[in-house]
């Protein structure tokens, strides 16, 4: 019984021991506790004055400049923002970056985007300009011209796409497209172009695999222009001067 008594009392005298550490530790617990609450409050009070929306992006290019219209909405199909205001954009060499604030059915939204270009600019020669309807067009000189770029948006390599799959974090716009209008104004240079090796540019198959695909989209753009083109001519002409 005694050593019973005497094992006991030497446990307990550890654990008390020990106790004042086990109290440390659990107070620096609650500080982090309290420092994240704090965070995710002033968070969540930030969101109370604005809902942030990350901008839809279509682009195209040419061998000499990068084309990009950023719509202040919520998707491309959607009508833009009339009503903006604290409009800020930057352009350096190698980003593009705005921010927006629109007020839309009483709710204030926050329109934003960086993206990190896929090669360098001339910021000096690149322009911006607004355009109806909470649009606005960018116009950037490239500065290694005249070339191809693969995409808009800077690539990444295989270990930072496992990160940004944790993170949540990417280069790749959320909501990005090929502005079809502008491409097919440059798509036959950038495809007939042998400066580079970058053959899997963006919108290349139009001229590969939806070459058909392209023809009848050019078929129906004409047609409320010029009325009902024969669209097997049409592709027949095409093909001859292909052979050429």
């Amino acid at each position: 019984m005694n050593y019973f008594n005497t094992t006991k009392n030497q446990i307990q005298k550890v654990e008390l021991e020990k106790l004042p550490i086990v109290l440390d530790y659990m107070r620096q617990g609650m500080a982090l506790v309290n420092e994240r609450m704090e965070k995710l409050q002033a968070y969540v009070t930030k969101q109370k004055d604005y809902l942030i929306v990350e901008t839809p992006v279509q682009w195209a290019q040419s061998l000499n400049h990068v084309f990009v219209e950023l719509r202040y909405a919520h998707r491309h199909d959607a009508p833009g923002c009339s009503n903006a205001d604290d409009e800020q954009i930057e352009l350096t060499e190698d980003t593009l970056s705005l921010s927006v604030l629109c007020m839309e059915v009483n709710t204030k939204v926050k329109y934003m985007i960086k993206i990190n270009l896929w090669d360098k600019i001339d910021v000096n020669k690149s322009s911006y300009e607004y355009q109806a309807v909470g649009r606005q067009h960018f116009t950037l000189a490239k500065l290694n011209a005249p070339a191809r770029w693969r995409t808009l948006y800077q690539e990444v390599n295989e270990t930072q796409q496992a990160l940004d799959k944790i993170t949540r974090n990417s280069g790749k716009p959320f909501q990005i497209r090929l502005w079809l209008q502008r491409h097919e104004k440059h798509v036959q240079q950038l495809w007939e172009f042998e400066g580079d090796a970058i053959d899997d540019y963006e919108g290349h198959q139009w001229m590969e695999e939806k070459n058909e695909e392209y023809e009848d989209y050019i078929h129906k753009k004409s047609l409320s222009k010029k009325g009902p083109i024969p669209l097997k001519k049409k592709k027949k002409n095409k093909s001859k001067k292909s052979k050429k």
